[in-house]
C-alpha cells in the first residue's frame, strides 16, 4: 500500500503529473493499493494544476481517494461547535 497526500500538508507541495504517473506505474507493477489524500486540492495558487492519481485510467481498481467538504468549505468542527 502507498499513502500519498497531494497537495501535501503542511508544505503545500503538489506532485507533477509525471511523478504521479510514475507512482501509478510502480503501484500497478507491484500490485499495491494507492490511498490518496487530496483534501487540499482546491487550495492551489499561481497557476499550479492538480492531477489526481484517479485520472490514470489503469488505477481505477487500485486507488482510493480521500477528500473532504470541511476543509474546502471551511466547515471544520471548531466553527460548528461540537
Amino acid at each position: 500500500m502507498i499513502f500519498m497526500s497531494n497537495p501535501s500538508n503542511p508544505t503545500g507541495r503538489v506532485l507533477p503529473e509525471k511523478e504521479i504517473r510514475r507512482l501509478a506505474r510502480i503501484a500497478r507493477e507491484q500490485g499495491l493499493l494507492m490511498i490518496v489524500d487530496e483534501v487540499y486540492y482546491k487550495y492551489l495558487y499561481g497557476g499550479i494544476k492538480h492531477f489526481s492519481i484517479c485520472q490514470v485510467e489503469e488505477m481505477e481498481k487500485q486507488a482510493i481517494l480521500l477528500n473532504s467538504f470541511s476543509k474546502t468549505y471551511a466547515m471544520t468542527a471548531g466553527e460548528w461547535g461540537t
